[in-house]
């Protein structure tokens, strides 16, 4: 990608969180919080928004879309769970998986009564208790494949963009574009009056009054 090719990416995701935090009425200007005497507070509207990140989030395995829980301009949580897989297979597989680990167990503790009356040997035992085992660890495997098929938001943020709906099948492409929000990068455009007067670390005040610093 050209520099210029990044320029544009840059800005249309500007452009979007803009519109997006409009949508949700949010409306952003910047005021200095310090101004010569007698001026008083300078106020600009002339602002570019920036998230922290973009994340394209896709998923980990290879499947077909069951339900998208989001849309664009909602809003997450780190966490929350975003994208359902169909997982009827996986599900079926974990179900098999418990009944074979609960079977297993069931097997030993009655063959263990069996080896304390010397009807069974111990190697016949222990290779009970071996299967046992076996069970719990694809048990185990079969949990992490089904949750696999659930996706979670990395991040806290704002939905920029959903990609693909319900039905359609995924692999590597995103299903949706989310800005991380903390911390929000505001570029600001100040009279000339002020020229000078900006320094690092200097507090600024956002029209939906929160504050932060002007690098």
């Amino acid at each position: 990608m050209s520099r210029s090719d990044k320029s544009v990416f840059a800005m249309g995701h500007r452009t979007m969180l803009s519109l997006l935090l409009a949508m949700a009425g949010q409306a952003w200007g910047v005021t200095a919080e310090e101004t010569p005497a007698g001026a008083g507070d300078w106020i600009t509207r002339d602002c570019l928004l920036e998230p922290h990140m973009v994340v394209e989030l896709s998923s980990p395995v290879a499947g077909v879309i069951a339900s998208v829980r989001v849309d664009r301009g909602d809003q997450v949580k780190k966490g929350q769970k975003v994208v359902q897989l169909r997982a009827d297979e996986e599900r079926a597989v974990v179900n098999l998986n418990q009944a074979q680990l609960q079977f297993g167990k069931t097997t030993v503790e009655r063959n263990h009564e069996l080896f304390q009356q010397n009807l069974i040997s111990a190697q016949e035992l222990d290779e009970l208790k071996l299967h046992s085992d076996m069970a719990q660890l694809e048990l185990a495997v079969a949990r992490t494949r089904l949750e696999q098929k659930m996706i979670v938001s990395p991040v806290e943020g704002v939905v920029l963009e959903r990609l693909m709906d319900p039905g359609e099948y995924v692999s590597e492409m995103p299903i949706l574009k989310i800005a991380a929000l903390d911390p929000l990068h505001v570029e600001a455009v100040l009279p000339k009056e002020l020229f000078g007067l900006i320094k690092s670390a200097r507090r600024l005040r956002s029209a939906g009054g929160t504050f932060g610093q002007y690098a």
